[in-house]
């Protein structure tokens, strides 16, 4: 069996695609599955003449899965993480994408998340033809760190945007600052960051010696980012919930609980009270920041790691794609 796997959004050289290539698709060869990634940019791949047997598209809102969907007559997989049914029908429409002709080339969709597969149901795709995926990690190298950090510490890894809600973490902070040891680090993502909001966060870091503002480090270098933290937060805003991103994986990867909205993707994830803290709103989020300030937030940590293994692993990963990608080709 042999994919070619397109991904429309990254050019070759972004750092997550050597993340797709050794954690989400890395286990596949082991499961006897020959994949070749294609990136935004590439020449379009003649899958015919290649010997694929079925193509896995990153999205589906992009004119250039719509050429190969016209192109090509061999089964398309759609690998999505869109979260946002609005955000989606936007892109659909803006692409001028032809919907029907796209569902009727898409033999199956796999979500990154069980929030993913709910909004994909909200715009009339059969549940039944929505497996969940999640993205993998390499848990040799994010894994909890060796000894406790120095001083214990809130953390936030990524864009600085207003849908990532990276501003009601920092409101939520200065509420409870003055009643916690806890420091507060922000690790600037390489892109789409909003240039006022990180402006606004660069003059409080100057302003104020416990919230610490640093850059995006080469990904061997990121678990060392992890390893100064007690507790890592994403409180995605709730309109638009953000997708599942990767720091959130390497966090209880690396053993962290994780404070969240109880809305979006980490729902899949946080067993609130066990391994972190899911807020009905973003005015709960001091009172829980506090609380994991308060609780054994190692044992916490432990659970999150636990559930990295059972959910991650390349291997697992590997073997919920063999399944579908069997089932959609009948062997």
């Amino acid at each position: 069996m042999k994919v070619a796997i397109m991904h429309c959004d990254l050019p070759k050289s972004n750092w997550y695609t050597e993340i797709l290539k050794k954690c989400t698709y890395g286990g596949l060869s082991r499961q006897g599955i020959g994949y070749e990634l294609f990136f935004h940019g590439e020449k379009l791949p003649d899958p015919e003449n290649n010997n694929f047997d079925l193509i896995d598209f990153s999205e589906w809102c992009n004119p250039w899965h719509q050429e190969v969907a016209h192109a090509y007559s061999l089964p398309i997989i759609c690998t999505t993480a869109e979260t946002s049914v609005n955000a989606l029908s936007g892109y659909l429409a803006r692409n001028k994408i032809n919907t029907g002709f796209m569902l009727s080339r898409i033999s199956h969709f796999i979500a990154r998340s069980n929030w993913t597969k709910y909004m994909l149901s909200g715009i009339k795709i059969n549940p039944d033809n929505i497996s969940v995926i999640h993205y993998g990690v390499d848990l040799n190298l994010f894994k909890p760190a060796d000894k406790e950090p120095e001083e214990p510490a809130f953390l936030y890894v990524g864009s600085i945007n207003m849908q990532k809600g990276v501003h009601h973490l920092i409101n939520a902070y200065l509420k409870i600052m003055d009643k916690t040891d806890w420091k507060l680090i922000i690790c600037v993502g390489e892109f789409n960051n909003d240039p006022k909001l990180l402006r606004y966060i660069e003059d409080l870091a100057k302003k104020y010696n416990k919230i610490q503002l640093i850059p995006f480090p080469p990904i061997p270098k990121l678990p060392e980012i992890y390893h100064k933290a007690t507790c890592y937060c994403f409180i995605q805003d709730y309109a638009c919930p953000a997708q599942c991103s990767n720091p959130s994986i390497w966090a209880y990867s690396c053993g962290l609980p994780v404070i969240s909205l109880d809305t979006g993707v980490l729902k899949d994830y946080i067993i609130h009270g066990e391994n972190g803290s899911l807020c009905r709103n973003v005015d709960e989020i001091p009172e829980r920041m506090l609380e994991i300030a308060q609780s054994d937030w190692k044992e916490m940590g432990k659970v999150s790691r636990k559930i990295a293994e059972d959910n991650h692993s390349p291997e697992i990963i590997a073997t919920e794609y063999k399944k579908v990608y069997e089932s959609v080709l009948k062997v």
